[in-house]
């Protein structure tokens, strides 16, 4: 089963807190539209994500 978090993914805290509670992934688009560099806020979220210290799912 592959977890989604779907709403709520303002930047990368969010990110993290929500691999913690265990999501494979996340689907992020009010905090794009609403950042004033969304090239920038992209590249953050993708960073945090593949940073070592990201926690990672159990599966």
């Amino acid at each position: 089963m592959i977890r989604i978090a779907e709403s709520g993914v303002r930047g990368t805290g969010d990110l993290l807190a929500y691999a913690g509670a265990g999501a494979d992934a996340v689907l992020v688009g009010e905090g794009l539209v609403k950042s004033g560099d969304p090239r920038a806020a992209v590249a953050d979220l993708v960073t945090a994500g593949t940073h070592p210290s990201c926690p990672k799912p159990a599966r």
